[in-house]
C-alpha cells in the first residue's frame, strides 16, 4: 500500500487530533472523580478546575505532542517505505502500534526519569494516559487515512481540494474549443 507525502501527513494529523481527545477525555475524568470526593470541592469548582486542567493540557500538550508529532511522521515515513509492498492491513496495524507504543514507553521513561527502577508511584499513572493515548492514536490515525485512500483509489471517493489551479482551469476551458473532451486530450 503505497501512501503519498499528503496521505503521511493526514495520518500524521489525525492520530495528533486523536491523541488530544483521548488525553482531553482522561484528563476530565481523572480530575473530574479526583474532584468529587464526596466534602471536598463544590460542583461549581469541579468544573473550573476541569476547564483549567484541560486548558493546560490544551496549551502544553498540543506544542509539546505537535513536535513529538512532526518527528513521528518522519518516522512513519521511513518505516512506511518498506511497508509499501505488504498488503495486509493487520501487518500495517500492527507495525504502526508498535511504532505508537514505542513512542509511549519512551515518553513514559523520560517523564518517569531517574527513578525507573524505583517502585510504582500514583504518578505513573498520570504518565501512563499519554503513553496508552500514543499507542491507540497512532494506528487509528493510520487506519483512517488508510481506509479514505483506498477509498478515493476504489472511486468511491472525490477529492476536496480547494485550491485552483489556474492554468488547469484555462487548459480545460480550451478543450471545448478545439474540439476535444477531457478523455480525449493529447
Amino acid at each position: 500500500m503505497a501512501f503519498t507525502n499528503d496521505e503521511l501527513l493526514r495520518g500524521a494529523f489525525i492520530a495528533w487530533v486523536i491523541f488530544m481527545a483521548l488525553i482531553l477525555v482522561a484528563t476530565t475524568i481523572l480530575v473530574g472523580v479526583n474532584m468529587s470526593i464526596p466534602g471536598r470541592t463544590s460542583a461549581g469548582n469541579i468544573v473550573l478546575v476541569i476547564l483549567m486542567v484541560d486548558g493546560c493540557v490544551l496549551l502544553v500538550g498540543g506544542a509539546l505532542s505537535a513536535i513529538v508529532m512532526a518527528i513521528g511522521a518522519g518516522l512513519a515515513g521511513r518505516i512506511g517505505g518498506p511497508l509499501r509492498r505488504v498488503r495486509s492491513i493487520r501487518v500495517h496495524v500492527l507495525v504502526y502500534t508498535a511504532l505508537g507504543l514505542a513512542v509511549g514507553i519512551l515518553f513514559a521513561a523520560l517523564i518517569r526519569g531517574v527513578w525507573i527502577r524505583g517502585p510504582l508511584s500514583p504518578f505513573d499513572f498520570i504518565t501512563a494516559i499519554p503513553a496508552v493515548a500514543v499507542t491507540v492514536a497512532v494506528p487509528l490515525g493510520w487506519w483512517f487515512t488508510a481506509r479514505r485512500a483506498l477509498r478515493m483509489d476504489a472511486g468511491l471517493l472525490r477529492s476536496r481540494r480547494t485550491h485552483r489551479d489556474p492554468d488547469a482551469e484555462v487548459e480545460d476551458a480550451a478543450l471545448p474549443a478545439a474540439g476535444l473532451s477531457s478523455q480525449e486530450q493529447p
